[in-house]
């Protein structure tokens, strides 16, 4: 089905591989204005080489074709001053300035926290930790432990696997519509 070589564009083969038909001519034209060649065709040979699954290849063209940066559908910065007041923050493994954070009032939601992180975090009022797919954070692996604390919060939640960094943060925060502003920090995700 993913033919690199195919006489076809590889944006427009991606097109045709992750939309449905009512969705293909008005993902094309935001294609054709936002997707180069060249990075679906990275993606193309990543799927080929068994480094990304069918899954993370249809989160990364659909994070290519929302103007993301990369499968987990983050917005990166540069530092933590540049995520809006009140907004949500993704991190991998390490936490940034938790005083920052809270200061901030934001919602934070780590991945695959460190030991430091989970001392940190148990010593906060109130957390919420749970399942995340492997997928969502751009890995092979099949889930991963995450926790999420923050003004949003809620203290006992029921627990659930979250697909989608999106759905961890509205199941953390009992947020019924999908979190689409979700932050991160160059270096940090």
């Amino acid at each position: 089905i993913l033919d690199v070589q195919s006489q076809e564009s590889p944006t427009f083969v991606a097109i045709k591989l992750s939309c449905t038909s009512s969705e293909r001519f008005s993902a094309l034209s935001q294609a054709l204005l936002q997707i180069t060649d060249a990075e679906v065709a990275e993606l193309f040979r990543q799927y080929k080489s068994g480094q990304k699954t069918a899954k993370m290849f249809g989160m990364n063209i659909w994070s290519l074709l929302k103007s993301y940066e990369n499968g987990m559908g983050v917005k990166k910065v540069a530092t933590l001053g540049d995520v809006p007041d009140g907004a949500y923050l993704a991190c991998y493994g390490e936490l940034l300035n938790l005083e920052t954070i809270q200061s901030k009032n934001l919602t934070c939601l780590i991945v695959r926290p460190s030991k430091q992180c989970w001392r940190l975090i148990s010593q906060l009022d109130h957390f919420v930790n749970g399942i995340i797919a492997g997928a969502a954070c751009g890995k092979l692996q099949e889930s991963f432990v995450y926790a999420c604390f923050g003004p949003k919060t809620l203290e006992h939640p029921e627990h659930l696997l979250a697909e989608t960094l999106s759905s961890a943060f509205s199941h953390a925060t009992d947020d019924k519509r999908l979190v689409k502003d979700i932050y991160a920090v160059d270096g940090y995700i």
